[in-house]
């Protein structure tokens, strides 16, 4: 209420890849890598806090606290990156894509091989469906609050996770697009085909 009063707007931090409450109460909800181990919450702080798949129960839940935010006052609402790992293998990824292509999910395709890259596509539909159901649930209470979709991977060029089709589907995004040139240079150290570009380029 005060930031409102001195003409500002609110915008809510949230990290809705992970909760370690709702990861203890429900461990089937944790995304799955190809080899079945659970993907850890990208900061590395932690050994013990994974990602939740936003295709099991996880996503109804995220969508409960974001109408709360909303309800609190918030003007926009800023989602950190990933949001998911590449290919999630938990049994409602794998329940899900066996109802959308008619087919088994391949865990063990290689890294850019069809089947790899159909998986990986499931995925990013997958967020983009999310984050679309959350929008419009925040919305029908309060029409004005804006979604701001974070994406570092994109502007790297080397990954097909999180394509434009999520920033397409944003109110605004967040792309670092300068992280080829700061911490993430071993991004480009893997490919010795992939010259640095310019910082200005």
């Amino acid at each position: 209420d005060a930031v409102h009063t001195s003409g500002m707007k609110v915008i809510a931090y949230h990290r809705h890849m992970s909760d370690a409450a709702m990861q203890r109460e429900h461990p089937d909800w944790v995304c799955r890598l190809p080899d079945g181990s659970p993907f850890l919450e990208p900061r590395g702080k932690t050994k013990t806090v994974f990602v939740l798949c936003l295709n099991s129960p996880y996503r109804e839940y995220i969508e409960t606290r974001l109408i709360e935010l909303a309800d609190r006052g918030v003007d926009g609402i800023y989602f950190d990156n990933r949001h998911m790992p590449d290919i999630c293998t938990c049994r409602y990824c794998q329940e899900k894509y066996h109802r959308q292509t008619g087919n088994e999910m391949n865990h063990e395709a290689p890294v850019g091989s069809p089947d790899y890259l159909k998986a990986v596509e499931f995925v990013n539909r997958s967020m983009v469906e999310a984050f679309l159901e959350w929008r419009a649930a925040v919305r029908r209470r309060h029409p004005e609050v804006f979604f701001c979709v974070k994406s570092s991977q994109y502007p790297i060029f080397v990954s097909p996770h999180i394509d434009y089709h999520l920033l397409a589907v944003s109110d605004t995004s967040g792309t670092e697009f300068h992280k080829p040139f700061g911490h993430d240079r071993a991004v480009i150290r893997l490919r010795p085909d992939f010259a640095a570009p310019a910082f200005d380029d």
